[in-house]
């Protein structure tokens, strides 16, 4: 089978990245060069250790020209760990009106453009990923140009207002997309969202539409579609999943779940399984009861994992073949 060059795409922030990056590598190194990591100008400095492993893109630049954006999308500047876990729940939040930006990796976009990169996969930084390199090759080989995919849920309640929202923002701006057609959209998760775009021109109206929708949906009045409830982070993974399906309604571009694409032979390439080590700040999970997680010391994640290495053993058994826990990390594969 002839090579194909494919490209993972994921945008990382703050000193608790690091710990993903010792996971990757442990479990996937052959994938490294296919990774492509965005960054603040601050993270960055950061990661001195994997500058010669991964490539990382500043991405200050292209914020800089968004002013709403600068002033709402946030991200905590420190150097530790330890810092960061003790900052995060009173750095965002509903009482300081400022919650984690998740979207901004959609500032991905124009830049992979301007590389004439038009099949990508944005995934988040703890997906867990299939060492081999021919089975993500086959994958992105079978994605044919006007795709757009990722990991489907059903359709919400809400779905007319979010219609009515876009319509109201892109309508007049966009005009090649009928905005106030009416269809029963799905939502999607933000972990994965792949694109193999026809065209650049393809590629930066979806970004221009995305961004507007989102830079309008941050505004104080819109902050019932944000989904923020009592969460420190915005809750809008829909948008991007509306414009994939206008594309495909109005654009004749296909919409695809991505577990079709990314299993081959019989496995799955890649998959995502919440890091519960890493996502202490979030606190106990109702779902999570029965490993009855012990949350005493969420100082660091090394902390965590040496008060839970059964409960976290249970857990990660559960959804993946291998797993190995030392005092500082817990390595899980797929093979």
């Amino acid at each position: 089978m002839s090579k194909i060059e494919f490209k993972y795409i994921s945008f990382i922030d703050g000193p608790m990245a690091i710990y993903r990056f010792d996971i990757f590598l442990k479990n996937s190194p052959e994938l490294a060069k296919h990774f492509i990591f965005f960054c603040t100008e601050f993270s960055y400095n950061l990661y001195k250790n994997y500058h010669d492993i991964f490539e990382f893109i500043i991405i200050d630049e292209i914020q800089n020209k968004y002013t709403y954006s600068l002033e709402k999308e946030k991200f905590i500047n420190v150097n530790s760990e330890e810092e960061w876990l003790a900052e995060i729940n009173n750095f965002y939040g509903n009482e300081t009106g400022k919650f984690y930006p998740y979207e901004f990796h959609r500032f991905t976009l124009p830049i992979l453009a301007e590389r004439n990169i038009l099949n990508f996969c944005i995934v988040d930084n703890d997906v867990l990923m299939d060492p081999d390199l021919e089975l993500h090759e086959q994958v992105f080989k079978s994605i044919e140009p006007g795709t757009l995919y990722l990991h489907t849920f059903g359709v919400n309640p809400v779905y007319e207002n979010r219609i009515k929202f876009l319509s109201k923002i892109c309508s007049k701006k966009y005009t090649q997309i009928d905005f106030k057609k009416l269809e029963k959209f799905v939502d999607g998760d933000g972990n994965i969202r792949g694109f193999h775009f026809k065209t650049k021109e393809d590629m930066l109206l979806l970004f221009d539409i995305w961004n507007t929708a989102l830079l309008s949906i941050l505004q104080p009045s819109n902050r019932e579609l944000s989904g923020t409830g009592n969460r420190n982070f915005y809750q809008i993974e829909w948008i991007v999943s509306y414009i994939m399906q206008f594309f495909a309604s109005q654009l004749d571009y296909n919409f695809r779940d991505y577990h079709r694409l990314f299993y081959i032979n019989g496995k799955n390439v890649i998959i995502h399984k919440t890091r519960v080590e890493d996502t202490i700040y979030i606190g106990p999970r109702p779902q999570w009861e029965h490993y009855e997680f012990n949350y005493e010391d969420t100082s660091t994640i090394s902390a965590f994992i040496q008060n839970n290495k059964p409960q976290l053993e249970r857990y990660w058994k559960e959804h993946v073949p291998t797993v190995e826990i030392t005092d500082t990390h817990v390595y899980t594969n797929l093979f």
